[in-house]
């Protein structure tokens, strides 16, 4: 079963994140391509989601190797981030 994520704070944890700043753009951009995307397609933010937009932007914009391969970046460094926020947010939830 996949697992949903909820990171409402993304933009924030991007812009502090220690990511040069023409990479931080570039993951925006691919980021507000696919959260819509799952939107659109009644999909939960998941690894699998992630893998089937993927897969589906290949297949629209047949792109190159590099930027294929940005997009996969992108998305791990969504899902590392966002299971760190989580692991934050649980941390200050128990110490109080």
């Amino acid at each position: 079963m996949a697992m949903m994520i909820h990171f409402p704070c993304l933009l924030e944890v991007l812009d502090a994140s220690n990511l040069s700043s023409e990479l931080r753009e570039s993951f925006k951009v691919i980021l507000r391509w696919y959260l819509p995307w799952c939107s659109r397609q009644s999909l939960t933010c998941s690894v699998e989601s992630a893998r089937n937009f993927i897969e589906w932007a290949e297949a629209e914009k047949k792109p190159s190797l590099w930027m294929t391969e940005g997009w996969k970046e992108a998305s791990r460094w969504f899902f590392v981030s966002a299971k760190a926020q989580a692991r934050a947010s649980q941390t200050k939830c128990d110490a109080s």
